[in-house]
């Protein structure tokens, strides 16, 4: 009886081990608002080194929206790049980036002939983050806000700028 209960015991621990393991979620699809992309974005977070301790994640996005000052329409599209650290708790985010975009401004040069040019642009901002990110329960919930100062804006003289961003999503 002592030989059996001997054996059983360790398989009950590999057993509970083998099943209390859950597969870390590393790939996530989100909205964010405000955010890297400057007004919106939907977002997606890719976690490339994964340890005990710490973690690397690369997110990219994309937002497209038209805005109009006068006799100008531009259309604005944004690229935001990042990578991001957590640190022990897998919830505090440090992370720097850039987010390009591009804008094609169409003026009205005379509204009675139709006359319209347009111009295109290339602009980019370097934007750091500092904020906070769960994944909580099997279900895969994401959700993310960060205070994002920019560090450098190419299109303004004034650089500094202090932004936010909420994002939720889910995680694959």
């Amino acid at each position: 009886m002592k030989t059996i209960l001997f054996l059983l015991i360790p398989c009950f621990f590999v057993a509970n081990f083998a099943y209390a393991q859950e597969k870390e979620r590393t790939n996530s699809l989100y909205g964010e608002f405000i955010g890297n992309g400057l007004i919106y974005s939907v977002g997606y977070e890719k976690v490339l080194i994964h340890t005990d301790k710490d973690w690397l994640a690369a997110k990219v996005g994309i937002c497209l929206f038209p805005r109009s000052a006068g006799n100008a329409h531009t259309l604005f599209k944004s690229l935001p790049i990042e990578l991001v650290s957590r640190g022990i708790h897998r919830n505090i985010e440090l992370g720097l980036g850039i987010t390009a975009f591009s804008q094609i401004v169409w003026n009205v040069i005379s509204p009675t002939e139709n006359i319209v040019a347009a111009e295109e642009s290339l602009a980019y901002a370097v934007i750091s983050r500092i904020g906070y990110h769960s994944t909580p329960g099997k279900r895969g919930m994401y959700w993310n806000g960060a205070i994002m100062p920019r560090l450098f804006d190419s299109t303004r003289d004034k650089n500094f700028a202090l932004l936010f961003g909420i994002g939720v999503g889910k995680s694959f």
